[in-house]
């Protein structure tokens, strides 16, 4: 994240808007800005535009406002596509920027695994993931999208990738490097630069 955040490229922006709110690649290319409500913190993406053909809300942290305070307001679209305002930018430029071999889908299995190992619940995760949540017993139980209780998860997932950029391009001295670890059996995981990725003690969670 550090390494993206030095560059305010449109490509790294969504790059990070991906990450940070824990997005499949196409919802976040594809957001507009009349799904963005900045004062309440939130991305309301339409169910057209989900895999579950389902509403989505993501609580967004302060450091995915900050990507918000440096795009063009002027298009429809958070991203556009280079001579299409009213389109969204493709993946090829967004590839150019993560190491060879690493989708931007992996992002959402670092983010479960992250979740998991921090104690989150795999209710609370699958919301997060715009997963249909467990099984029907679960569903009578987790009837609502929680998004007041996903909000410190998302901000806690902020945090652990770094401190919001300032304005400047120029990196904060204290932003930890962070690096994609790859493990064999969970997959990529972000970790500290210099160590090796926790291993869950049960299963992954599915994305």
């Amino acid at each position: 994240m550090a390494t993206l955040r030095e560059d305010l490229s449109l490509a790294s922006l969504c790059v990070q808007w991906i990450i940070l709110t824990a997005c499949r690649n196409i919802e976040g290319r594809d957001a507009r800005w009349s799904e963005i409500d900045e004062k309440a913190g939130l991305w309301s993406i339409p169910g057209a535009r989900m895999k579950q053909s389902r509403d989505h809300v993501v609580p967004l942290s302060p450091q995915a406002l900050a990507v918000l305070a440096m795009l063009d307001r002027r298009g429809s679209h958070l991203f556009p596509a280079r001579r299409k305002r009213d389109a969204c930018m493709t993946s090829l430029s967004m590839y150019k920027l993560v190491p060879e071999g690493i989708t931007l889908h992996g992002f959402r299995t670092s983010f479960a695994e992250w979740a998991f190992e921090s104690g989150y619940s795999i209710p609370m995760i699958d919301l997060a993931l715009a997963h249909i949540v467990g099984g029907t017993i679960t569903r009578s139980y987790v009837r609502g999208t929680l998004v007041a209780e996903r909000r410190p998860m998302m901000q806690a997932w902020a945090d652990f990738l770094g401190s919001a950029p300032a304005a400047a391009p120029e990196p904060d001295e204290h932003v930890h490097q962070w690096r994609l670890a790859s493990s064999p059996k969970f997959g990529h995981e972000l970790c500290p630069a210099g160590r090796h990725p926790r291993q869950p003690t049960s299963r992954p969670i599915g994305v």
